[in-house]
């Protein structure tokens, strides 16, 4: 090849660069590997100077070269643009090191993802076709539309994150399926008797959880059991919720919640520590369900989701919106559409009977 040379066995080739002709050392290695090596970097940097993109198999070479020989091209100022390569399965685990275990939808697509894509493919040669092919499997297995979307979203945030933080030039397949979170039709204010009732034929732990998930409108499982003892300001009555769906979060504690939970961390010995303040439960909603039925408690569905948007209700009509969704870890659009519910009360109110 043109410009290739060998120098007591060692092979450097010069190529045009923005600065000029610079020599690339290759190095001891075989005349056609070399020869092969210094054509596919000539064929990159042709596709860079026309702001193309190249080949996904010659994306896919590149990603195999020597992180050396990649140093030494880069330090011509070539391939600057070039990304590395990234497999799903690579962001797959970069993803899953950010969340919290035991989400479902995350679970759902960890099982899912292997039977529609080989781990080892791309993101760089992922296309619409494929993430159609990942949401009409998960639709085989009979689930909810709105389940699906869940998991649909969740793979969408895979590539989302791989994106951003590997700065590809690509598209994210999922961009043009529909992952939209349905609103709930199950909506139910629950009653502060039923709380009541639900507590009073509850053991210590669980009045601790049932009052945490209600008055600090926590999202069940996740970061229930992310909270910590040291996550509780005592001095300053807030509460820090772990980051596990959104952003890590600052809530008051309330008022509801200081006497009981100060009783309980007393108790157990692990006030101002790193112990987790409830420990997990095997099936925390079946276990929930029990406790209501036993007090007699009308059938609740999806009873987390409605004890959350419940408080939701409730502080917005004590605080602006933007305060209550801060609160709540979500946005004021999601507030509207997923939580805040009008009450009862809120005719008697408007009617003058209350």
């Amino acid at each position: 090849m043109k410009n290739l040379r060998c120098r007591d066995g060692v092979y450097s080739f010069r190529l045009k660069t923005p600065s000029g002709r610079r020599e690339i050392t290759i190095g001891s290695v075989d005349g056609d590997a070399a020869a092969a090596f210094a054509l596919n970097i000539r064929r990159l940097a042709d596709f860079e100077s026309l702001n193309l993109t190249p080949d996904p198999r010659l994306l896919a070479w590149w990603q195999g070269v020597n992180p050396d020989l990649k140093k030494r091209v880069r330090k011509t100022g070539l391939l600057l643009a070039q990304p590395d390569m990234v497999t799903w399965a690579d962001a797959l685990d970069r993803w899953l090191s950010k969340r919290t275990p035991g989400i479902r939808a995350t679970e759902k697509l960890v099982q899912t993802a292997p039977k529609v894509w080989d781990s080892n493919k791309l993101l760089q040669s992922f296309d619409e076709s494929d993430a159609l092919r990942f949401r009409q499997e998960l639709e085989s297995q009979g689930l909810s539309k709105a389940y699906v979307n869940r998991v649909c979203c969740a793979a969408s945030g895979v590539f989302a994150h791989a994106i951003k933080r590997c700065k590809l030039d690509v598209d994210n397949p999922f961009d043009g399926i529909d992952k939209s979170v349905l609103p709930a039709k199950d909506h139910v204010f629950i009653r502060q008797e039923w709380i009541d009732a639900m507590l009073s034929k509850s053991s210590f732990e669980w009045r601790i959880r049932i009052l945490l998930i209600r008055y600090l409108g926590l999202r069940a499982p996740s970061e229930l059991y992310a909270l910590r003892a040291n996550h509780v300001d005592w001095d300053n009555l807030r509460v820090t919720i772990p980051q596990c769906k959104t952003r890590e979060r600052v809530v008051p504690l309330f008022a509801e919640l200081q006497e009981p939970l100060d009783k309980w961390m007393r108790v157990r010995g692990m006030k101002n520590q790193r112990h987790r303040i409830v420990s997990e439960c095997h099936s925390l909603s079946l276990s929930l369900h029990t406790i209501r039925r036993r007090a007699g408690v009308p059938k609740i569905p999806r009873i987390f989701r409605n004890m959350r948007s419940t408080r939701a209700t409730e502080l917005s009509d004590q605080f602006p919106e933007h305060v209550v969704a801060n609160w709540m870890g979500h946005s004021v659009s999601t507030s509207r559409r997923h939580y805040v519910r009008v009450k009862p009360e809120h005719f008697d109110k408007a009617s003058g009977v209350a």
